[in-house]
């Protein structure tokens, strides 16, 4: 379903829980921000001590054929330990890595398994050929997994190449056009990781503030603060600008045909099983009488008990632990 794909699937890359993405937030901003300069990402890339590995990427749509019609395709610009991040492996050649990632670095691209069939006719010839992007070569380097299809949710990214290729924006300090995510360090919590970012921030921002800016403006990005999001599910524009009319449209499928529904989930609370979005979902319903279930353990629990508070559902949320034969029998 659109809301299974957009809110709820996890990547399909190794461990997904322990990718975190990195948002910011100006003093007068309503919500966070996933967008990065480049300076700002290298900061943070050199500075941050709470992942294993972190990375940058910009979704980029990129013209074949800049001499006759049009033949547009979904790509990435992507830091060096993009693929190693994600635990992704190459189904030929090789991908890029933090060789490949330098100011100056040559055009070399991946392309995904797709694209190696459809453009290239599935030949072994593929690996070292010429792909032209805009009218720039780019040397083929790598064919990706089949199963691969980047962080963004909604399309594939048919080539991927290194951000430091794209020369127009790296050192522009107002060009907002880089997300940026980690996997979180074994024994790294998120809440230590969240702390530790917050705390780097500020001297992040003093050393990429754009230096042609008012002062009132410098002022503003100054006071810029960070924060981390669960990133296993990927980067989603639409699950981002439609969230909350999702959790409407999940919760009028679930409890429309009911006077009092009773809800039955079971699961561990991890981040990607999304229990957060199911008790925001239930907390529409103003049924007293509805009742929700959630049977597992995890290490969310004490989260989403604090948030079914907050969400003064707290009366119609259960939270059992692992008795299923007990719960399933009342229920």
């Amino acid at each position: 379903s659109l809301a299974d794909a957009v809110m709820l699937r996890p990547l399909p890359v190794k461990h997904p829980e322990q990718l975190m993405q990195v948002y910011t937030q100006g003093p007068r901003a309503q919500r966070t921000s996933a967008s990065f300069t480049n300076p700002m990402w290298e900061q943070v890339r050199d500075g941050q001590d709470v992942f294993s590995g972190a990375f940058a990427w910009s979704a980029v749509q990129l013209n074949l054929n800049p001499g006759g019609e049009r033949q547009m395709v979904w790509g990435d610009w992507a830091s060096g330990d993009y693929f190693a991040t994600l635990g992704v492996e190459p189904e030929r050649g090789r991908l890029l890595s933090r060789a490949d990632d330098f100011h100056g670095c040559p055009a070399v691209a991946d392309i995904s398994d797709a694209f190696w069939k459809s453009h290239f006719g599935a030949s072994e010839a593929a690996v070292g050929a010429t792909l032209r992007l805009d009218g720039r070569a780019f040397t083929v380097i790598g064919v990706m997994p089949a199963w691969f299809y980047g962080m963004d949710v909604g399309w594939r990214a048919d080539v991927v190449a290194p951000l430091c290729a794209q020369q127009k924006w790296l050192e522009v300090h107002d060009a907002w056009w880089l997300a940026v995510a980690g996997r979180l360090k074994p024994g790294v919590t998120e809440a230590a990781a969240q702390a530790r970012i917050a705390a780097q921030m500020p001297g992040w921002l003093a050393a990429s503030v754009p230096t042609d800016w008012e002062p009132k403006d410098q002022a503003g990005f100054l006071q810029r603060r960070a924060s981390l999001q669960p990133g296993g599910l990927g980067m989603s524009w639409f699950g981002r600008r439609y969230g909350t009319a999702m959790e409407v449209l999940l919760a009028t499928a679930l409890f429309a045909r009911s006077d009092a529904p009773r809800l039955l989930s079971a699961g561990r609370m991890v981040p990607q099983k999304r229990f957060d979005v199911l008790l925001r979902a239930f907390a529409l319903i103003k049924r007293k009488a509805a009742t929700l279930t959630t049977l597992g353990d995890g290490p969310l629990r004490s989260t989403l008990e604090s948030l079914s508070q907050s969400l003064g559902i707290a009366d119609r949320v259960r939270m059992p632990g692992h008795r299923f034969v007990v719960a399933l029998q009342n229920h």
